[in-house]
């Protein structure tokens, strides 16, 4: 299963750094062999959207092998979701509950100080996995095509399921 996957993917790798430690045909090997298994690694993830606008190209994946679906903009994530239903409400990455921002939300959260919330760049919406009922929250954001893709629930679904009152303010 994914164990075995994330092993061989590890041994290749390891094996490609093998081989660019030697000889010019093995240095020629191991790159070749890098490239193939970066190949090899993006075989799970089917891409749901690429879009390209003003400000460069936007893709959605969804990766059944990691259980994510993931909005990249450029090289840049820019949120991630569960697949799975019974976690798809929760926070990622760098707002996971553990996180510095998700501690910061929950410290907010306990002395129910926080009622108005203002953030810069809507991603996938993700922040709004700390949205609580009484808030509301505005987003500004640039880029219309990270609008269109955090509101589609084919995509995304925080927007569409936040505890929380939002707004989408689009443009600089």
């Amino acid at each position: 299963g994914r164990l075995a996957g994330h092993l061989c993917f590890g041994a290749l790798v390891g094996l490609g750094a093998w081989a660019l430690t030697q000889s010019r045909a093995r240095l020629a090997a191991g790159l070749l062999l890098t490239i193939l298994v970066g190949q090899f690694s993006m075989e799970s993830a089917l891409t749901l959207h690429t879009e390209r606008s003003f400000f460069g190209v936007s893709r959605v994946f969804e990766d059944r092998v990691s259980g994510l679906r993931t909005y990249v903009h450029g090289t840049t994530i820019h949120g991630r979701q569960a697949l799975d239903p019974q976690r798809a409400a929760l926070p990622l990455s760098y707002y996971a509950p553990s996180s510095p921002l998700g501690r910061a939300f929950g410290a907010w959260r306990s002395e129910r100080r926080l009622t108005r919330v203002a953030v810069l760049g809507l991603g996938v919406g993700v922040l709004l996995a700390h949205g609580e009922p009484g808030q509301q929250w505005r987003f500004f954001e640039i880029a219309p095509v990270v609008v269109r893709i955090a509101q589609d629930p084919r995509y995304f679904t925080f927007l569409a399921t936040s505890k929380a009152r939002v707004e989408v303010v689009l443009g600089d």
